[in-house]
Order: C-alpha cells, then structure tokens, then sequence
C-alpha cells in the first residue's frame, strides 16, 4: 500500500510514499498549516492515526484506536476531528495535535458523523442522525465541553462480543476445500426468458405522467434476462366488470430498442352503419397487436434526469367499421402512430411529491395509412412544466393540451384527457390546461400489525380546463368548455409487505358549468419505484 500524491492539473503521479509496514491506509486529508498529511492506517494491531511530514518523509504515530473504527478525518489548527465508535455509538471525537491527548466532543443518541472544523478553529459542523434521518450541526468547539477518551461511557448492547484477544487470534482454514466449476456458454436465446417479480394488481408500467396511474385489480409478472437485454411482461386486469390480458416483450439487444406487446379482452369499437343498414349484433372480443420501435436516448447531465425518445408504433386492432365496396363490416383496423417524447427535471428527494422544476413534451401524430377513406389523422401535442412550490418539498405542475383530428368517415378517439370528473367525450379540436399543486402534510410511519404501513399522508389542489370544437355527444354536435377543480387527500402506503408504494385516497371535484360536486377514489401506484 502507498500513499499517491498527484498534480490535478496534468494527473500526473509526484510522489509514491510506501506505507510503513505495509499498513492498509485510509481518509488521507492535508494539513494546510503544518505542510504534511493525516490518515489512518490499519494493521495487525487495528487502526492508527498517522502523520507524513512531505519536507522530512518521516512517519510519525498520532493516536492508537486500537480495534475501533475510527474515519471521516479533518484538520485545523490544533485539532484533529474524526469519527470514532468509543462509545459503541458513533460520535466525533478530537485529538489535541499538540497533546495527544484523545477526547470525545459530540453525545449522539443515534451517530454522528463527517466533522468538519472551521478554519479559524472555533467551530465545528457534523451531521447528526436521528430518527428522522440526517441534520446538521454546528457547536463551539470548546475543551471545556470535551470528554477524556478513559471517561467516556460504553453504550454497547452486544454482551457476548469476543474479547481482544479472540478478535486478534488469526482463523486460519488449514483444508480448504478443492472443487472445481463448470464453465458453460451463456446462451442467448434459451436463456431469454427469466421472471423476477409478480405482483397483485395491474397498471400500465409504459405511462410516463408522475400523477395518479391508473391501477386496477389484477396481476402481472416480470421477467428480465441477465444481460438485460430481453424483457417481458404478462399481466391479468379486470376493468369495467370485464377481463382483460395484456403481454408485451421488449428486445434492448439492438439500437433502436423494439418492443411487441398483445393485448386481448373487453368489446372492440363498432362503427355505426349507415341509416338504411342494421347495426352488428355479434362481434369478437377485442384484441390489440402493436409493434414499436424507438430510440431510448438518456441525456441525464448531473442533477437533472433527461432524456428524448422518438418512436414508431405499428398496431393492429379489432375495430369494425361498414365499408361501402363490398358492403359490410371489417373488424381488423392498423394504425401509425408516430411519437417524440422529451422530458428534463429535477432529480427527486424521498420527501418529493413532484419534481421541483422540470419540462415535459409529448408530441403525437396518428394516422391509418390504408383507411384513408374511413379514419383520417390526429395530432397532439402536450407541455407540463413544474416549478417549486411555497414550502420545501412543494411542487407546482401546469400543464397545457392541444388535439387536432382531420377526421373522414368515423372519429378516433381522444388522446387528450378530459378535465378531472367529466366523462371522456370525443371533440374535433380540443385545448386543455391543467394545474396540479401538491404537498406533505404528515409523516406518521405508521405501522399496522402485518397489514399495512402508512408513509405519508399528502394533499392535492387542482384546476383543470378543456375547451371542445365539434364533441360528439350523444344527440348533438356542440362547441363546450369543461371547467372542474377541487382538492385530494391520499396516503402512501405499503400493504402487506409489498415493496412498491400505493397512493390510496379521495379526490373532491367541483364542475363549474354544472356547479355540482362529487367525489372519486384515488388508487394509484408510484411506477419510479420499480
């Protein structure tokens, strides 16, 4: 082992200073008044503070920690700071440099670590855990307060530790045993397959939006081979008092990424016939065939996560429409669906809801290029921004919406959501806006025998508003805003063990043209989780 000092300009190596004894050296920090350097040094006799003098080369023992864990050095003017285990408890201990004389500075209940003293001395900054995780702190650094190393009291609970002299005696395997292991190929194709995780219930995992996804009850189980290069999913959902299976398997093994997924259950979309025709009686059950292709780019830079995705996906759905030559209904439909999705934000803290400033931008052009005479083409585009909130761990997100369709015989459905409580309507053109603010409002930790702990406990305000260009209503055509807007109340909880977070809770919505108000549940999963 040796101790390297390199010029960080050039890289390249000044000095190589074999360590004395071949000592495992650690947490070297420089000594600016004295010219030298401190570290520890660990041996067959446990863990020491060394001193390197750069003008003499000489070595010189500081302090003997014996076989405590002692790290975390710093240095300023008279006094060496470190963290020790004395006490069984970690805390910050001193070293008068011109004593020796070792003395505990810091009583933590629960750690106290990285001492950092001020460089004129006086002062001294540590973080300090508690149950509610880190803090900072700052206190005078004053010998008065200091506690000799001989006085300071044993906290530990362990009472059959091995005494010193065990812990020094060398356990040394004399019949080690000789075995040797088969080297096989790593198989690509058969070794594709390889499933991990299931779990209860059913959402769509490819959902990008931070807010409320929606969960449904289910199953689905994961599968991700060891290259991680082949990944799979299958899943069950019941929705809508109906069944539905869902599969997809995506191929990273190759830029661009390809993903093929197949989707079977619930009633296909019926187009209606013309008037001097009778509407389909009987028709298959619903299924959905997609192929996808896009190019996962990961532009993450420091603190913001960032990424661009374009992608081109291939569907094949059961839809029935009448077609005049023949006449008669076709139940088969493609559609192109072409995709840039870019997004930028913040990286998120435990405590974040939401991240504290981001952008989000999602532009969509679907079209069904061989029933131009049935279907036209609809565009979309989306922006959210999130900026800070008033308090810490407060978040603002605005989002705007807009959805143009140049629609031939039928209508596609909408890709742009309807504002919170009003049922989904399609529309020709259709604008919306949305604002979400969201914040904390207690963390209980709160646990509930084997079935259930409560994390969080967070609060919602919202305003959503949509305005429609020629929605399809039931008996009418009409040009309409939809204005809602109201609060939520939801919880992050952990039901019976599982590892991934639920936001269960309630949503009071106040639609303004009808001045009605009504409520929903709220049952959604944190995908950033997986």
């Amino acid at each position: 082992y040796s101790l390297i000092l390199m010029d960080v300009s050039s890289g390249e190596v000044e000095q190589k200073l074999p360590s004395p004894g071949n000592k495992y050296l650690q947490y070297p920090v420089w000594s600016h008044s004295q010219g030298g350097i401190y570290l520890t040094a660990l041996g067959d006799n446990g863990k020491i503070i060394l001193y390197h003098d750069l003008e003499s080369g000489t070595w010189t023992e500081i302090f003997d920690a014996g076989f405590e864990d002692i790290a975390e050095l710093n240095v300023s003017g008279e006094y060496l700071a470190f963290r020790g285990t004395f006490s069984g408890i970690d805390n910050i201990y001193v070293v008068n440099l011109k004593t020796n004389e070792c003395q505990q500075v810091t009583s933590s209940s629960f750690g106290a670590f990285m001492p950092d003293i001020s460089a004129n001395g006086e002062m001294i900054l540590y973080s300090d855990y508690t149950s509610q995780g880190f803090d900072l702190h700052e206190i005078h650094l004053d010998p008065v307060n200091f506690t000799p190393l001989n006085q300071v009291r044993d906290h530990r609970e362990q009472k059959y530790l091995p005494s010193q002299e065990d812990e020094t005696l060398a356990r040394i395997i004399k019949d080690l045993p000789d075995r040797s292991y088969d080297i096989l190929p790593f198989r690509k194709i058969s070794d594709l397959v390889n499933p991990h995780t299931w779990v209860p219930l059913y959402t769509d995992i490819e959902n990008p939006d931070f807010l409320d996804p929606a969960v449904y009850p289910g199953a689905m189980i994961f599968s991700q081979n060891k290259l991680s290069t082949a990944t799979a999913m299958m899943g069950y959902e019941y929705r809508d008092r109906d069944h539905f299976f869902h599969t997809s398997f995506t191929w990273s093994g190759w830029f661009p990424v390809i993903r093929l997924s197949y989707d079977l259950g619930g009633l296909p979309l019926v187009g209606a016939p013309p008037d001097n025709v009778n509407p389909l009686t009987k028709v298959k059950t619903d299924m959905d065939l997609s192929l996808e292709v896009s190019l996962p780019l990961n532009l993450t830079t420091n603190r913001y996560v960032a990424g661009m995705r374009p992608s081109l996906e291939y569907s094949l759905g059961r839809t029935y429409l009448y077609y005049s030559n023949p006449p008669g209904y076709r139940d088969m439909l493609t559609f192109m669906d072409y995709r840039l999705y870019v997004y930028n934000y913040l990286k998120t803290s435990t405590r974040d809801i939401m991240p504290r400033f981001g952008q989000t931008f999602d532009l969509r052009f679907v079209s069904t290029p061989f029933e131009k005479e049935q279907i036209g083409t609809q565009v979309y585009f989306s922006a959210g921004l999130y900026l800070p909130g008033l308090l810490k761990h407060h978040s603002l997100r605005l989002r705007g919406t807009i959805q143009n369709q140049r629609p031939e015989r039928y209508l596609m459905g909408n890709l742009a959501s309807m504002p919170r409580g009003h049922e989904r309507q399609t529309a020709i053109m259709m604008r919306k806006f949305s604002a979400d603010y969201v914040f904390p409002i207690w963390y209980p930790d709160l646990n509930i025998w084997h079935a259930a702990f409560f994390k969080r406990l967070k609060g919602g305000l919202f305003m959503d508003h949509a305005f429609g260009a020629q929605v399809y209503l039931e008996d009418e055509v009409v040009n309409r805003h939809f204005t809602s807007m109201g609060g939520e109340l939801t919880t992050d909880v952990h039901l019976a063990h599982l590892i991934f977070p639920l936001n269960i809770g309630g949503r009071v919505i106040y639609k303004t043209q009808e001045g009605t108000l009504g409520a929903e549940l709220i049952f959604s999963v944190d995908l950033n989780q997986f």
